[in-house]
């Protein structure tokens, strides 16, 4: 039970930290340079491959071992990426010679690849539909922070105390991060959905495709000109010193303040995020001569500049997440993978350009790729709609390939229906108590203790929740079972458990009163601490049933009970008229049971998801049968 309470906990400050740590390695040396050059005896430039080669083991690193890995528990890869890292970090700050340091910049280069790439694509699956990018801007946010904190600190540290000390400090923020990860972060079980092959295929969608083309034009224009911001400030606004490291830091702030915009911007409006921080980008990048001839227009230029472009990050992470249906995963750590090749190629860019038309031919390189990107935003924009209605279209096969070792059945909504009956007993119940008796109806969906904790004194919970039990379990008029309940929980014999709000005296009511058969595994709210939408439900349930709960499904009809499930690591199927029109969040959404057969094999329980359409075309059939049948009968009388 105290491993499930913290699995629901805080795992998204968990992965912040792991982002925040690993992502202080890559420009780490940045500042180091001449230290580490006259440690090693190289050359500055030669020394400078250290940047280089950890940004390219990154860019490569990062969709080749999220494939290779995809089978594995998320919560694994991530502590044993940190575990690694740590590791290739310790060794860098102990390197005896350039070799050996340059050898563990290369690792730790693909660590830092992987584990971003999973902590962003385990922030979206935890995380309900509505907060999505909201969660994967938490993750990028660890980047950025460590951009605008990491290079200044390591140097400071770094001039006062040798290259080696900061480099050894980045290991221990990492593993601060693992010991958080391993406290927080829930296990997902092994990833065993649709195979390698049909999630790269998803990948060659044409939105995906134009997201990671629009991703490295992006940040390649953007790079462009931040890696001469420099010598913009100092040449053309006249910036020195000070002021210039106040800017960078300003663009630091504008950054992370524009991941946390971007990803509120991206859950609400979509679309529109996409559009608008792309736009302003371009014309930021348009008016980098004119905006840095003078000091004011500079800062101003570099605060909404850095505000719009990392405000860009989170959204389209979000966008090529759905886009790409069941290459998700994969999506996002190409994503990761896009955004280091435009950095890589924005800076040797703007190098070939500065050496051939000074500052200026800078400035115009990067408008002319942030053009490019926006005119493939939108296009993206355009597609995605299509996209999403395919996606729509098809999630009745997102279970094709899959096995389940169980399936957790929620009740009142799932199975049977008994709201007349709910709400009968809650007026009664508070009429008694003497209060207002649409009180308790606000706040139906809620576990019954919490309603009654909230409406009499402490003193009086446990009396007052009998009382309401009395109520609840004399007065079941009204309670019918929902299309295909039944069927469904005889199809799956024994591998199935109910997981209810409701207390252990109601439920066993309420299944007495439908004649639904009440399973082995029933998890109640009198078994658990906390409920919905902590992930402690289910992960109880498959505790009890001796199985995975990466490798259980969950039907469920709202979206607090669809958010459990997925902070437990559950797949979900949404049911109900809500569910139907996609409201609650599940991996896959149906009117009711009908339309879903379930069927045991020897290596699990298979799911066949049948669209609405072909499920009104069997019903129509079937009508037709049975008309065609009583005609007939008559015939023969």
């Amino acid at each position: 039970m105290a491993r499930a309470e913290r699995a629901g906990r805080f795992w998204n400050v968990a992965l912040f930290v792991g982002a925040f740590a690993v992502s202080c390695t890559e420009f780490i040396p940045v500042g180091l340079l001449p230290q580490i050059a006259r440690s090693m005896e190289v050359s500055e430039a030669t020394a400078g491959q250290l940047v280089t080669m950890n940004a390219l083991a990154f860019a490569v690193g990062a969709p080749l071992l999220a494939a290779l890995f995809a089978k594995v528990d998320r919560r694994r890869v991530l502590l044993g990426t940190l575990g690694l890292f740590i590791a290739g970090h310790v060794m860098a700050g102990l390197a005896p010679n350039y070799a050996v340091l340059l050898a563990s910049r290369v690792f730790t280069g693909a660590m830092m690849g992987l584990y971003l790439a999973t902590a962003i694509a385990v922030a979206a699956k935890l995380a309900p539909p509505e907060g999505r990018a909201r969660a994967m801007a938490t993750i990028v946010a660890g980047v950025s922070t460590a951009t605008a904190l990491g290079v200044p600190v390591s140097t400071l540290l770094g001039q006062n105390s040798g290259w080696r000390l900061p480099i050894l400090g980045v290991a221990g923020l990492a593993l601060a991060g693992l010991f958080l990860v391993a406290a927080a972060v829930p296990g997902s079980g092994a990833d065993d959905g649709p195979a390698l092959r049909t999630r790269l295929a998803a990948l060659a969608a044409r939105p995906v495709l134009i997201g990671l083309g629009a991703i490295v034009l992006f940040w390649g224009g953007s790079f462009t000109v931040y890696t001469y911001l420099v010598p913009l400030l100092e040449t053309r606004a006249g910036l020195n010193g000070a002021p210039v490291t106040a800017v960078l830091f300003l663009a630091g702030l504008g950054a992370v303040f524009g991941n946390l915009l971007g990803g509120r911007g991206a859950d609400a409006r979509p679309r529109a995020t996409l559009l608008v921080t792309a736009a302003i980008t371009a014309a930021a990048l348009l008016l980098v001569l004119p905006a840095t001839s003078t000091p004011a227009g500079a800062i101003a230029l570099v605060a909404v500049w850095q505000l719009a472009a990392w405000s860009f990050v989170p959204a389209v992470q979000a966008g090529l997440y759905q886009a790409a249906g069941p290459g998700g995963d994969l999506a996002v750590s190409f994503a990761v993978s896009a955004f280091n090749v435009g950095i890589v190629g924005g800076a040797g860019l703007g190098g070939l350009a500065l050496d051939n038309g000074g500052l200026n031919a800078v400035a115009i390189l990067g408008a002319t790729l942030a053009l490019l990107a926006l005119a493939l935003v939108g296009l993206l924009v355009t597609r995605s709609t299509r996209a999403a209605e395919t996606s729509t279209t098809e999630e009745g096969e997102m279970f094709s390939e899959r096995r389940f070792d169980a399936i957790l059945f929620d009740m009142d909504g799932t199975l049977i229906d008994s709201t007349d009956s709910v709400r009968r007993a809650w007026r009664r119940w508070a009429e008694q108590e003497g209060l207002d008796p649409d009180l308790p109806a606000r706040a139906q969906g809620r576990p019954a203790r919490e309603i009654v904790a909230g409406l009499v004194p402490p003193d009086r919970i446990d009396e007052a929740l009998a009382e309401y039990e009395d109520f609840a379990t004399r007065d079941l008029t009204g309670v019918v079972v929902l299309p295909g309940a039944g069927e469904a929980l005889s199809s799956v014999g024994e591998r199935l458990a109910i997981v209810t709000s409701c207390t252990r005296p109601v439920t066993t009511a309420r299944m007495e009163a439908s004649g639904l058969p009440e399973p082995g595994v029933v998890v109640t709210a009198d078994d658990l601490e906390r409920g919905k939408p902590a992930p402690d439900p289910y992960l109880e349930g498959a505790a009890r049933l001796g199985v995975d709960p990466g490798r259980c499904l969950v039907v469920e009809d709202s979206a607090t009970g669809v958010s459990s499930a997925r902070a437990a690591g559950c797949a979900t199927v949404g049911v109900g008229p809500t569910a139907a029109n996609g409201g609650i969040g599940a991996d896959v959404h149906v009117p009711d049971l009908s339309s879903v057969n379930f069927a045991i094999e020897p290596d699990g329980v298979v799911v066949d998801v049948r669209r609405a359409s072909d499920a009104d075309r069997d019903a129509d059939r079937d009508a037709d049968r049975d008309a065609d049948s009583d005609v007939e009968s008559e015939v023969r009388r």
